[in-house]
């Protein structure tokens, strides 16, 4: 009987054909990273706010903080808190001390894929373990979260609806070949208000989403499409982003602006 014999060169050929085929086509999410951002709020054509936020990174190389130059409710800094896995325990738009206007806490389940968005506004928080102390008006709400295979946001189910502050929302998005959501689903269900579904459907540039650059502005804005659904008046040479005009905001991901900020036109700076 004979043996079929497999050379230990072609072997080492064909895995690296294979590597080579796997690697991420845009490497350039892996080797820059944010470093500033100017916000401005213009109006007819007149600047009428700038702020600058200037970003902090631990030693891993995660955002711990993005802070402006002047603290305030319309301008907060953004604190971004870890567990001992490296996984993002909570996002908190926080005043000088330990106040806050909005804090994010997130969970994960015993497969450790995160499931839950528990949302507070105006309170205080422990800037060691990121935890809510108290709150001082009782508006609050929670997002079940649902990811893909792809650990993409799919679905987004908010109780009690934030808008009329009783029954639930839930968000479905559907994304297409190109790694873009395609169609966005809202279907609200208000004893107050009645229930209503809506649809939105998206369109992309085919330049690099800076959100892509790290986790925690995903899931800050809840986009993590390939491309970028906002106007963008100019990109560096990697082709990210520098200026994006969120005049007419309603046009991005989940109608807001970038990290949640004010302002209706961002320069993104990155080293």
């Amino acid at each position: 009987m004979s043996k079929s014999f497999i050379s230990p060169t072609f072997i080492l050929l064909s895995l690296l054909f294979f590597v080579s085929c796997i690697k991420d086509p845009t490497p350039v999410v892996h080797q820059l990273r944010l470093s500033q951002l100017n916000v401005k709020s213009i109006y007819e054509g007149k600047v009428m706010e700038y702020d600058t936020f200037r970003l902090t990174y631990n030693s891993y190389g995660d955002p711990v903080e993005v802070r402006p130059d002047a603290i305030s409710t319309g301008t907060p800094r953004i604190v971004i808190g870890y567990d001992n896995q490296r996984r993002i325990k909570a996002v908190i738009y926080a005043y000088t001390g330990n106040g806050f206007y909005e804090s994010h806490n997130y969970k994960y389940d015993e497969g450790k894929k995160l499931i839950t968005d528990s949302v507070r506004y105006f309170g205080d928080f422990d800037p060691v373990t990121f935890e809510v102390i108290s709150t001082h008006i009782p508006l609050a709400f929670e997002n079940k979260l649902t990811f893909d295979n792809q650990q993409r946001i799919v679905k987004i189910v908010q109780t009690p609806y934030v808008f009329t502050y009783d029954g639930y929302s839930t968000i479905t998005y559907t994304y297409n070949s190109s790694g873009n959501v395609s169609k966005i689903t809202t279907a609200i269900t208000s004893p107050s208000q009645g229930n209503s579904s809506t649809d939105r459907y998206p369109v992309y540039d085919t330049k690099i989403n800076p959100h892509r650059l790290h986790a925690a502005w995903q899931l800050i804005d809840y986009d993590y499409n390939r491309n970028n659904c906002v106007k963008v008046d100019s990109y560096n040479k990697q082709g990210l982003p520098v200026l994006m005009d969120y005049t007419d905001w309603t046009l991005s991901m989940n109608k807001f602006q970038f990290l949640k900020l004010a302002g209706n036109y961002n320069e993104l700076i990155y080293e």
